[in-house]
């Protein structure tokens, strides 16, 4: 069950149409960050056409292929969503543009999911626990879900967790990030894999205790449980 629900996310192991819309996003994102630096240089559908060639279900397709799959599978109209226009304001058909990068790319960009990537499934599926029910305890929780599905979504037992992190995403200050990784040790979810000096504020890598959690499918709903069952 947990594997479905982090595959209808917008990864590149993922659906094709979630994760095209996401990588549209970071086209348009990577064309306007160029387009405030003279000394780089993107087109309209470079940056696309790279993710796309590293999805699995576009890989092995010949330039033709790959826009008629999209076409139909996303719509035709999905080129509108791309800038008409390069990094240096000059006019060109985002849909030409892929036709042209898509035979040049010897190398995928590979898309690395981030926490960031993970929070709605952090807001939809909390971790939840008999030992630590209070309402004082949901950012506890919450920072516990954030390292579960990460590591879920890295298909990777070992994830990089900072407490810089863990405060922009859980909403906590930073020592209380620093607190809830401490804790999460403690509980038995993380295993702390190596340390730093204590002065060097930098990510730590952990190992998710996957069998510390427990998953239970009800009425299509998904109950998670650390510490305790639900």
């Amino acid at each position: 069950m947990r594997r479905v629900l982090v595959e209808s996310m917008a990864l590149p192991s993922g659906p094709l149409v979630p994760f095209v819309k996401a990588a549209i996003n970071r086209n348009n994102v990577d064309v306007t960050e160029a387009s405030l630096d003279m000394r780089a240089y993107r087109s309209p559908a470079w940056r696309f056409a790279a993710e796309l060639r590293g999805h699995p279900e576009l890989a092995s397709l010949e330039a033709w292929e790959a826009v008629l799959h999209l076409e139909e599978t996303v719509g035709p109209d999905l080129w509108d969503e791309l800038p008409s226009e390069d990094s240096r304001g000059v006019d060109a058909d985002p849909r030409e543009d892929f036709f042209d990068a898509w035979g040049r790319i010897d190398e995928p960009i590979r898309v690395v999911p981030t926490p960031a990537d993970v929070v709605p499934l952090v807001e939809q599926h909390p971790l939840e626990s008999e030992r630590y029910p209070s309402p004082a305890d949901e950012p506890y929780r919450r920072t516990a879900s954030l390292c579960f599905w990460y590591a879920e979504a890295l298909r990777d037992a070992r994830i990089w967790m900072a407490c810089r992190t863990v405060e922009a995403t859980v909403g906590v200050p930073y020592r209380t990030a620093a607190r809830h990784l401490r804790r999460l040790t403690r509980d038995g979810l993380l295993d702390a894999a190596g340390d730093h000096p204590r002065h060097e504020r930098r990510a730590r890598e952990y190992r998710v205790r996957v069998d510390a959690v427990t998953l239970a499918a009800d009425n299509n709903d998904v109950v998670i449980a650390i510490g305790g069952t639900a």
